[in-house]
């Protein structure tokens, strides 16, 4: 217990959605943890395959553990229902199909604490039937060295969002009002929300350790859902609006982030089959024609064949101006060979 406040030094969430299968095994590993001090919220979204009576007999036998009620299926609403609900000094996040080492939150939290810093952040173990192997996911960045991720550290947004390989402020995300979409089912809101408190922190620190084992056997696991083709997009237009508040901040990672959009997007379309591609690329295609000076899409940070690709379409698009039939030409060139590659 933080002496001074009289809270939790960590408060975990952890949401649930018919995770029986896991789901024991999962909340064991965070009710274990050697780090005495902290909450265990779970918010179960409406589980039907005997999820919830296990979270509620785990919590009849420790006073520490709650369990919330989501009246709709959505990650973020999720998530949000456990951040107003939380009391610690910092958040972590367990999904509820891993597991993590019995001294993540003891270490992380002293990472953080000791070093005064708003996110404190680790590697991670993938995880199936066959292995469980460690993934340096944080390769090539600076380890037990705080820094400001803007403007010391934009390669910080390289690796994949992980929101649960690392704990948050918990008034630092108040502060800054970081949440998450409430958008429906588990769809991109680790997104938005991880970005956000990259663009806003004034001190973080990494840690070679990996703690968390991330499950990637799950065939019910939200990323591999083609459902929901748009969700990126919504994520990255609530970053664009936490962007225009900080006017400073956007000016000095531009460059970077329209890198960020389109490899996420890249990404996003990788795992599309048809219509869906299809609705999907003639959106993104619309969304590059989008951009307005001074905030027009920055090639500088793309790969040499992004790069390549990209210019290719500049100029016809500035000869084209106003003419609708020529952008519309224009925007089928886009759709047919952005991503061509893939």
């Amino acid at each position: 217990m933080d002496a001074t406040t009289n809270k939790p030094c960590v408060s975990v969430l952890m949401p649930s959605l018919n995770v029986g299968k896991y789901i024991r095994q999962s909340l064991e590993s965070v009710i274990n943890q050697t780090l005495e001090d902290i909450e265990v919220i779970c918010i179960d979204a409406g589980s039907t395959d005997g999820t919830l009576e296990i979270i509620q007999e785990l919590a009849s036998q420790y006073p520490n553990v709650s369990v919330l009620a989501s009246p709709v299926k959505s990650y973020g609403a999720q998530m949000n229902l456990g951040l107003a609900a939380a009391q610690g000094e910092y958040i972590g996040i367990v999904e509820t199909d891993d597991y993590i080492d019995s001294d993540a939150f003891e270490k992380l939290y002293r990472l953080a604490a000791d070093n005064g810093c708003d996110i404190a952040k680790a590697n991670r173990y993938s995880l199936c039937e066959a292995s469980d192997e460690y993934v340096e996911v944080l390769r090539g960045l600076p380890y037990n060295r705080v820094f400001k991720p803007v403007p010391d550290l934009p390669n910080i947004f390289n690796p994949a969002p992980c929101i649960w390989t690392a704990i948050y402020k918990r008034d630092f995300l108040i502060d800054n009002r970081i949440d998450f979409l409430e958008s429906p089912g588990a769809s991109f809101q680790d997104t938005g929300f991880v970005y956000k408190t990259y663009l806003a922190a004034e001190k973080m620190i990494l840690t070679h350790d990996a703690f968390l084992h991330y499950r990637i056997d799950n065939e019910n696991s939200s990323v591999k859902s083609s459902q929901k083709v748009f969700c990126v997009m919504d994520e990255f237009a609530s970053i664009d609006r936490f962007l225009a508040e900080r006017p400073e901040v956007r000016t000095q990672i531009w460059d970077k982030y329209c890198e960020l959009r389109f490899r996420t997007y890249q990404w996003n379309a990788t795992r599309l089959e048809k219509p869906e591609y299809d609705q999907f690329m003639r959106a993104f295609a619309e969304e590059l024609l989008s951009f307005d000076a001074p905030l027009q899409f920055s090639d500088k940070c793309l790969s040499e064949q992004q790069r390549q690709l990209y210019r290719e379409l500049l100029p016809p698009i500035e000869k084209a101006g106003s003419d609708q039939s020529l952008l519309g030409k224009i925007k089928t060139r886009l759709t047919a060979r952005l991503f061509s590659n893939r």
